[in-house]
């Protein structure tokens, strides 16, 4: 008989897998779309589609599942539904926001191409995969961070407790970090205005053998760091409020996931390595948005490749051990540290030395100028 459920099973989640399948290409579709319109500053339309997402998941679920008694086969039809007809939403507000001279100005941009201007705004295929390949190189990083940790407490003692109280803590922390990578995709939006002018001037001036003015780009980088600090401390105070609230769950109302007493005994100890993990997603996803606006690619792409490079002999050596799955969690939350302390050490550590020496005063007289000047500009 358990043979049989067995095969049921599988068979049933092959069928769901299969009608999922076929909306894989709509939702790389929506993930660029989204991405075009955050670029244009307009983050209310992709809320409405996910709004029409859950809607028609919603409905359909309840005719589906409820009333034709499709199960599992009515979910996957219904899910599918819904991301076709956000995708949907979001091409028409797309189009007029890339190619009717708002947001992106793509097309404005090869009509200037067309009537003899300049190609720098032109996206060619050298100059996406340019921007690309350090992008894909940090995604999967990401990903490849959680797969190993699986691998890893699968093979843990005290099964199936162990993998279920891994899998408790991984939803969690996937339900909180939408809460934290919102700031990476705020740095991304509003950050390029600053960044973007700054680097067209400092190629401006090499293509004419002219040296920089200290003081502009000094503007430029203060206006910058100053966005980029407010969101940090943002990011902090979010962090902290939607990390406690997710740890939360674990150590002391782990019941409304599980009503099985080992779990619950086992997943209780990963609630402190769990809000570390959330806490520190913050500062990377927010240095990471900061990065990518600078376009620090190839550091980008060094750290996280370094890092999942790092990863797996460490959890290796858990596995070896035989655990416990808290070490897994541990080992994820000093991943996390690694991450963000190379990132903002990339944007802030420079300063943050400077103002060490300004205080001691190593410096101060090679700065009294400059901060002059700058201060006479802002003024």
């Amino acid at each position: 008989m358990a043979g049989a459920e067995s095969t049921d099973l599988i068979n049933a989640a092959t069928e769901y897998v299969n009608i999922r399948a076929l909306s894989m290409p709509t939702s790389l579709l929506l993930g660029v779309l989204q991405s075009a319109l955050l670029g244009a500053k307009d983050s209310i339309t992709p809320l409405v589609a996910i709004l029409y997402s859950t809607v028609i998941n919603v409905i359909g679920d309840y005719i589906l599942v409820s009333r034709l008694g499709m199960g599992l086969k009515g979910a996957s039809i219904a899910t599918t539904l819904a991301q076709w007809a956000a995708t949907i939403s979001l091409i028409g507000p797309a189009r007029r926001a890339l190619l009717n001279g708002g947001g992106l100005q793509l097309l404005g941009s090869s009509r200037k191409v067309a009537e003899g201007g300049t190609t720098n705004d032109v996206v060619t295929s050298k100059t996406f995969l340019k921007f690309a390949a350090p992008v894909l190189t940090l995604i999967i990083g990401k990903i490849a961070a959680f797969g190993f940790m699986t691998n890893a407490a699968a093979a843990l003692p005290g099964q199936p407790m162990t993998l279920a109280a891994h899998q408790i803590c991984l939803s969690l922390f996937f339900f909180m970090s939408p809460f934290l990578e919102v700031m990476s995709q705020t740095a991304q939006t509003f950050l390029p205005p600053y960044f973007a002018p700054l680097a067209e001037y400092r190629d401006t001036m090499a293509e004419q053998n002219q040296p920089e003015d200290t003081v502009v780009t000094k503007l430029w980088e203060n206006e910058a760091y100053k966005l980029a600090s407010r969101l940090i401390r943002i990011g902090f105070i979010v962090a902290l409020f939607v990390a406690s609230i997710g740890s939360s769950i674990p150590a002391f109302f782990s019941r409304i996931l599980t009503t099985d007493a080992g779990v619950m005994a086992t997943v209780k100890p990963l609630a402190i390595p769990l809000w570390f993990g959330a806490m520190l997603t913050a500062p990377v996803a927010i240095s990471e948005g900061v990065l990518l606006a600078r376009r620090e690619l190839k550091f980008l792409a060094a750290v996280y490749m370094t890092s999942t490079a790092i990863l797996p002999p460490a959890l290796l050596r858990i596995k070896a051990a035989g655990g416990p799955v808290v070490n897994i969690w541990s080992c994820f939350a000093a991943f996390q540290l690694f991450r963000a302390s190379c990132f903002a050490g990339k944007i802030w550590g420079r300063r943050f030395v400077n103002k060490i020496l300004h205080v001691t005063g190593i410096n101060n007289n090679n700065n009294k100028g400059t901060t002059k000047q700058i201060d006479e500009k802002i003024a």
